[in-house]
């Protein structure tokens, strides 16, 4: 398994605890203030980077190369950001779109790498 996919499935696991941590909480106390944080979690944390770690593992030649790891921080540093926006937007703090913003064009920039990587890995020359 190439050292990108384990990266990628220990932060996968990481990030679907936290979520599911979260959601249990916000259950038990009945506060969903933060069930943006908790969605966000999971749609941006546990599946994309256990889809990531997954395609690393199947194809192990597009783990090679700058562009992956480039793919690997976008898509983390875009979600913690993001995560960091939206957690002040939902409790009131200000310059939320400073800090909100960037996350999600981080978090598209890391999908449009991903992309690329993909077609070039499975496209018809790849197959040859």
């Amino acid at each position: 398994m190439p050292r990108i996919s384990r990266f990628y499935w220990r932060l996968a696991v990481l990030y679907g605890v936290s979520g599911l941590t979260l959601g249990t909480f916000m259950g038990a106390t009945q506060d969903f203030t933060l069930t943006t944080i908790h969605v966000h979690l999971g749609l941006l944390g546990w599946f994309p980077m256990a889809v990531y770690a997954l395609f690393f593992g199947a194809v192990p030649a597009a783990a090679e190369g700058r562009l992956a790891w480039a793919q690997f921080g976008l898509a983390n540093a875009g979600l913690v950001a993001l995560l960091g926006g939206v957690a002040l937007i939902v409790t009131g703090g200000t310059q939320v779109g400073e800090v909100a913003a960037p996350g999600s064009l981080l978090s598209l920039a890391s999908m449009l790498c991903f992309a690329l990587i993909v077609l070039r890995h499975t496209g018809s020359a790849a197959q040859r």
